[in-house]
């Protein structure tokens, strides 16, 4: 696959929506319908970009199957990012997946062994996706965090597709201790995790989500690759919305 722009890249990276291959217990049926709107500023070496993020998770069917339609939208001056993530409602598998940004289209289908779509560029030219797996894809990151049982102490390994990098990745989630958290939506009692990669000695990224079920994520703090430029991405939950009964 060609190089997406540069503006594709730390979008997807602060976003931090990935596909994890290992296989934790998870229960999706845990999740419930609603939309969180969080606030993002990435840290770039030469300039500092405000984002608005918004991430609502509903039920619905595709191909006849109970799925979570996960859809991500990010707004900032350098444009809009959209990302919808289709997962199988009771296990949290990905079933497809597509990224829209700056005139780039990914469009991913998922198997249990292989990423396999199309990428499509605004000069009109198309790249077929076609990434082996390891094992079975989860789903995204924040959904999986959010039905995790997760303990103080305990440790997680997740195997990562990273569609703008075109390769798997591995991660340690590790349960470090419990804060409370202050953002715009309120104080939250939360797990702080580290997640980082066991083969790199990048700082780890810290994720605090709510100790109550579905641990959700009220904040976060994370490092760009040096591929994409480095610089830091700070993330704090502006608001949540239910769907009225």
């Amino acid at each position: 696959m060609r190089p997406t722009t540069r503006r594709l890249l730390p979008l997807s990276a602060a976003a931090f929506t990935i596909a994890a291959a290992a296989n934790p217990a998870v229960d999706g049926t845990k999740l419930t319908e609603q939309t969180r709107t969080y606030r993002m500023a990435v840290e770039l070496p030469e300039e500092t970009v405000d984002m608005t993020t918004s991430t609502s998770w509903t039920r619905t069917t595709r191909d006849r199957h109970d799925v979570w339609l996960v859809h991500v939208v990010n707004d900032s001056s350098l444009g809009r990012m959209v990302e919808d993530i289709y997962l199988r409602r009771d296990d949290l598998l990905p079933v497809h997946r597509t990224v829209e940004q700056a005139g780039v289209r990914l469009a991913m289908d998922y198997t249990d062994s292989a990423v396999q779509g199309q990428a499509s560029f605004p000069d009109g030219q198309h790249v077929p996706i076609d990434v082996p797996l390891s094992a079975p894809a989860i789903g995204h990151m924040e959904s999986v965090l959010a039905v995790l049982p997760l303990t103080p102490g305990s440790t997680v390994e997740l195997t990562t597709f990273e569609p703008t990098m075109q390769m798997e990745r591995r991660w340690r989630v590790v349960v470090t201790q419990t804060e409370s958290t202050a953002t715009p939506a309120g104080t939250f009692e939360t797990y702080r995790l580290e997640i980082n990669d066991p083969e790199s000695t990048g700082t780890p990224g810290l994720y605090w989500v709510t100790r109550s079920p579905p641990h959700h994520t009220v904040q976060s703090r994370t490092t760009l690759p040096d591929t994409f430029g480095g610089g830091e991405v700070n993330v704090v939950l502006d608001s949540v919305e239910t769907p009225t009964p």
